[in-house]
């Protein structure tokens, strides 16, 4: 199925804190930057081309709600590393992370 012209289809997980398999991680990566930036996340938590299209609601990988960010904890910015869309502003993070890749 593809997106319609101004319906989101996806989400660009940029960076996320671990809280679990820590050490697992440092194996993988090497170094202690371990998830900030989606190239040394997806090592890290060993994503590979054979989970493209995998539903994010069962195993393998799953995501599930965690802790609500404040609201004025919320950052709201123009995307990076891309051309097209660079102006709009759709890029959300917790200002108060050390895990954001980018500020």
């Amino acid at each position: 199925m593809t997106a319609e012209e101004g319906h989101p289809a996806g989400v660009l997980i940029r960076a996320l804190e671990p809280v679990a398999g820590v050490e697992i991680m440092r194996a993988r990566r090497g170094r202690e930057e371990l998830t900030n930036g989606p190239g040394r996340l997806t090592q890290a938590l060993a994503i590979g081309p054979e989970l493209q299209r995998h539903p994010l609601d069962r195993a393998p990988l799953w995501i599930e709600a965690g802790r609500r960010v404040a609201e004025d904890a919320i950052v709201i910015a123009r995307r990076i590393g891309i051309r097209k869309g660079a102006e709009e502003p759709l890029r959300y993070y917790d200002g108060r992370s050390r895990w954001v890749s980018r500020r």
